[in-house]
């Protein structure tokens, strides 16, 4: 992965004569081309052979940046897109920036973000609760729910306190007449001390007419015992046709650390 930073310096009237300080302000331009050869055996239609994109890690071009406002509060903003580096076509259904889209304010009340973006239940999954970091062929939502990204959505994102942090999401169903239609409800609840994290999670989505929704919700652990990393998480969900199920995930990564996401 290359980043290329372009640093924006901050504008002095010429009328100053004081010294004129950088704003720690930048846009980062960022990517991830990844692509293998994939051998499919004893499907039901045959085997196989495919180059596939995103084997290790989604392919994507992004930009991020952030310009200092003062006080300590930044304007944010990051639009990602996805593309199959193997057909050349985009990824989420074709979406322009299908990754991620946002804007928000950052400060030390936390940050609020509005647009496109991952929800709270899908990144405890990807930090925290998968060995692999929902990469390669042991992608833990193989077993449990994904939940990856919210439209029209509002973030707020806390600060640190004595090892806790929370993260909300409410995504409008922007349906005229019924606010409840297709509305996202999304939150996490995270304690870090030392080697030890624990995290608290639910999701609840309702359906098209706003009577029915799903719902997901998840307690999973992490400890790291110097190299060697010990992951656990459960979950009881329930779809919109009332159908429920519970899911159990236990893992050990050697190596600690993540590909990129």
């Amino acid at each position: 992965m290359k980043y290329r930073h372009i640093a924006g310096a901050g504008a002095c009237a010429l009328a100053m004569l004081a010294t004129c300080a950088q704003a720690q302000s930048f846009v980062k331009v960022y990517g991830v081309a990844d692509a293998g050869i994939v051998l499919d055996r004893g499907g039901a239609a045959g085997s196989s052979q495919n180059i596939g994109s995103g084997v290790a890690s989604g392919s994507r071009l992004g930009f991020k940046g952030k310009e200092d406002l003062g006080d300590g509060l930044s304007a944010v903003f990051v639009v990602e897109n996805g593309y199959n580096i193997d057909t050349g076509k985009a990824a989420q259904g074709g979406l322009l920036f299908g990754r991620q889209a946002y804007v928000g304010l950052s400060g030390a009340a936390g940050t609020i973000s509005l647009g496109r973006q991952y929800a709270p239940y899908y990144k405890v999954m990807r930090d925290i609760v998968d060995p692999f970091c929902t990469g390669l062929a042991g992608n833990a939502q193989n077993i449990l729910p994904g939940l990856g990204r919210v439209d029209n959505s509002v973030e707020y994102q806390s600060p640190k306190w004595n090892g806790l942090s929370a993260d909300v999401l409410v995504g409008a169903g922007e349906v005229a007449g019924d606010a409840a239609k297709n509305r996202t409800f999304d939150a996490s609840a995270t304690y870090e001390a030392g080697p030890l994290t624990l995290a608290l999670t639910h999701h609840r989505q309702n359906d098209a007419t706003g009577a029915a929704h799903d719902r997901n919700t998840m307690v999973v652990g992490r400890y790291r015992f110097g190299t060697v990393t010990a992951h656990a998480a459960f979950a009881r969900n329930r779809n919109v046709l009332g159908h429920a199920s519970r899911d159990a995930l236990l893992g050990v990564a050697v190596r600690a650390g993540c590909w990129p996401r």
